[in-house]
């Protein structure tokens, strides 16, 4: 499961058709929840919010603003919407976002939220129509495809976006980056999707940063 936290509440992601308050017995207090929730962190109570996904997710994020929420997995779905695996919520009102609703056509494994740009990273060949290896990235406005196209040859895994785009942390299963041979972890230009070559080796930190879950 992952989640990530505005204020007081977390949104939590993953798959799974219910949750319960936290401290109650099984089968307590259960509500239907489909891959996705939110909880109060001080009280542990389930909060209304219901995307409905219609199948697992990956990943959630939250804008640099605090503004939106964004979710990457495997559904097709929000509450019966299309959405292609990856979708916009409003922190205030838990709305899905009308205007962004990008395709991509293989399961999105992580996002990273840039002040103006929504990097996406998985295992897939085509994104907005136009031929993406795993990566790909979108306007937050809009959703428009942006022709921002570093390679890797296979899934990514973590992602993590400075705040100006001026560099984007990549961790996966690929051998190369950008067409050269660098192994499972580096760093890109998150505007012309070229090798950041001064950052080819992050420190942990940022790493750390990029994914909680990374090990040390």
């Amino acid at each position: 499961m992952e989640n990530c936290s505005c204020g007081n509440v977390a949104y939590a992601v993953g798959s799974f058709t219910s949750a319960r308050p936290s401290g109650a017995a099984a089968g307590t207090g259960e509500v239907g929840r489909n891959n996705a929730m939110a909880f109060n962190i001080l009280t542990g109570a389930i909060l209304p919010w219901n995307p409905n996904l219609n199948a697992q997710a990956r990943t959630v994020r939250l804008s640099v603003d605090s503004s939106e929420i964004y979710v990457g997995g495997d559904f097709t779905t929000v509450n019966g919407v299309p959405r292609m695996k990856v979708a916009a919520f409003s922190v205030a009102t838990g709305t899905l976002d009308p205007n962004f609703k990008p395709v991509v056509n293989g399961p999105v494994r992580n996002v990273a939220v840039s002040n103006d740009t929504v990097y996406v990273g998985g295992a897939f060949g085509n994104a907005g129509g136009q031929t993406r290896s795993n990566l790909a990235a979108f306007t937050r406005s809009s959703g428009a495809l942006l022709p921002w196209t570093p390679k890797v040859d296979d899934i990514v895994e973590t992602l993590w976006a400075a705040p100006d785009n001026s560099r984007i942390l990549i961790g996966g299963r690929f051998q190369n980056l950008d067409g050269s041979p660098i192994v499972g972890i580096g760093a890109v230009d998150g505007n012309t999707g070229h090798l950041n070559r001064g950052a080819a080796d992050p420190p942990q930190r940022q790493l750390d940063q990029a994914d909680p879950g990374l090990p040390n």
